[in-house]
Formats: C-alpha cells, structure tokens, sequence
C-alpha cells in the first residue's frame, strides 16, 4: 500500500521510503507526535480513522495490545488503501449531480475491474444508459410532434416505468393523430358543404 502511495506520502513526508520503515517509529507519519502519544496513551478500543496525504486516502484501526495485568505491549494498526474508492465516490457524485441537471451523457470509469468499484460502476451506467436511451426516444417523439409529424412512434423495448412512459407517449401521439384525422374529415366535409351552398347561391 504504502509503495502504491509513495509518490502522495513524499508530498508531506519528505525522504519518506517504505523499504525502511521496519524498525522506524510510526511517528514518521505523524506532525505532532505527542498529541498522538497523549491520544494512544488512554485508547481502550479500537479507533477507526480516515486520513488524507496528497491524493491519496487512508484508512484506519487502531488496537490497543493490553496484557492481563492492564501493560500496554503496543498497537496493530490496519491500514486500507482508499484512494480509488474516494475517487470513485467523487466521480458518482458529479455524474448523479450532472444527471439532476439533465446532462446524461457522462458515465463512470469501470475502476476495480471485477471488484466492487467495477460493478458499481458498471451498474452506475447501465441506469444512465437506460434513463438517457429512454429520454433520447421520447424527445424524438415530442420533436416530431411538434414539427407537425404525427406518424412517429417509439419501437424500442423499454422495461418498467420507461416502457411504461413509451405505450403513454405512443397512445397519446395515436389520440392526437386521431384528433387532427378527424378533424380533417370534418374540414373536408364542410368544404364540401360550403362549395355546394355557393353553387346554390350562384345559380
């Protein structure tokens, strides 16, 4: 973890090399060590911590080792590279901001592979796939709509509340393409009606 990281921990910790931390004091890490002392000093339980060095997140446990006569022996302390998890939580947040603005065009970076951050990201645009697929479909329709095209339909399969939007919208362009049908009848008929009153006048 901490050779990943080498490059965000010489940012604060200068000269600082993993290969020599065996034997070393785990104060290298800390600005004020005696705060930290004070802190390890009355530790009971485990403490859980998240800290950030440059780019790169951490996070945390520290185990007090208290023998049976009450002796501190010393801590374990469990690091967790957070790095791409932060980064992934920064990047879904932007993309979810961006999608409320209606911006559906950004999509995740399948960090992780396999792992956790793959599948949430892999999950994260496939319901921006569907919601931009879905939206695209109906703008196309209202597009036509406007345009005086009443013969547009939506064709693609959508599933749940998005198929459901797709037989509403294809519906309404039927009711309203019907509407403007007979509404053409009637104008037509009325022509008809109204050409034969002028002949009657005119004779």
């Amino acid at each position: 973890i901490l050779r990943n990281q080498r490059q965000e921990l010489l940012k604060a910790f200068p000269g600082f090399d993993p290969d020599q931390l065996i034997g070393a004091s785990i104060h290298c890490f800390h600005r004020d060590p005696a705060r930290i002392r004070a802190l390890l000093d009355v530790l009971e339980g485990t403490h859980a911590g998240r800290i950030q060095v440059g780019e790169a997140h951490f996070s945390l446990s520290v185990t007090p080792m208290i023998a049976a006569d009450g002796r501190r022996h010393g801590f374990v302390v469990e690091w967790h590279d957070r790095t791409a998890e932060t980064r992934m939580e920064h990047d879904i947040a932007a993309i979810i901001d961006a999608a409320a603005q209606g911006r559906l065009d950004q999509r995740l970076q399948a960090a992780g592979g396999s792992g956790l951050m793959g599948r949430l990201a892999e999950g994260v645009n496939r319901l921006l796939d569907a919601t931009s697929e879905s939206a695209d479909e109906m703008r196309r329709l209202l597009s036509a709509l406007s345009r005086g095209d009443l013969s547009r339909r939506i064709t693609r399969d959508f599933d749940g509340v998005f198929g459901q939007m797709k037989t509403d919208a294809n519906a309404t362009a039927e009711q309203l393409a019907g509407i403007v049908a007979s509404i053409q009848r009637s104008a037509a008929s009325i022509s008809a009606t109204a050409a034969g009153i002028a002949g009657g006048n005119a004779e």
